[in-house]
């Protein structure tokens, strides 16, 4: 939570276009993630023989993105990699409010119609 609401002071004085713009750029980056690979591994170090599931993993690589570019990169160059990651653990489905910010930024400022335009930022069926 203290990452989105530090996110949302960031976005705040943006015009809509430029939140937009971020947010176009979050989702670009979580659909990068969004491989079988990195899917694997963070089933793996989250809820081992379970899995995380199509929102829990969105979620995740939300986390993940929060955990800046070396991390990020890391894991997309590695998936492996995230094993290694300090706190991933705990970064295990607790992203929602940091990959939703921007949205709702965009939202309260150009209007929750012209918010259902942006991509989503959940990927489905990567499994």
């Amino acid at each position: 939570m203290r990452q989105a609401r530090a996110l949302r002071g960031v976005l705040e004085p943006l015009t809509a276009q430029q939140v937009g713009a971020f947010h176009r750029t979050f989702v670009r980056m979580s659909r990068a993630l969004a491989t079988q690979q990195v899917a694997e591994a963070a089933d793996a170090t989250c809820l081992p023989s379970v899995g995380l599931g199509d929102d829990l993993f969105s979620d995740f690589r939300s986390w993940l993105i929060g955990q800046g570019e070396d991390a990020y990169a890391a894991v997309l160059a590695d998936p492996d990699a995230l094993a290694d990651l300090p706190g991933v653990r705990r970064g295990c489905g607790m992203g929602q409010p940091f990959g939703a910010a921007a949205y709702v930024e965009y939202a309260e400022k150009a209007g929750r119609s012209a918010a259902r335009r942006l991509p989503a930022l959940e990927t489905i069926g990567v499994r």
